[in-house]
């Protein structure tokens, strides 16, 4: 049960992160920071990073869940 919970956790966390950096180029295109052109570049890069930080925990307990079958 605890596992699920901090995967909960994390998977919500990563959510709240994501929404503020999407927030963030938001802004930086109101401000002129950011060009219109490179928004889809900083949206596919956030949403690559939070799905890759969300499968990385699943990837992790797979490998540590063999290792002792390696040995």
């Amino acid at each position: 049960m605890d596992g699920s919970n901090l995967m909960q956790g994390w998977v919500s966390l990563l959510g709240s992160l994501a929404v503020i950096a999407i927030i963030l180029t938001a802004f930086g295109v109101m401000l002129g920071i950011v060009k219109p052109g490179d928004v889809p570049k900083h949206i596919g890069t956030i949403l690559v990073t939070v799905v890759g930080l969300i499968v990385l925990p699943g990837i992790l307990r797979s490998a540590w869940s063999a290792m002792a079958l390696w040995q």
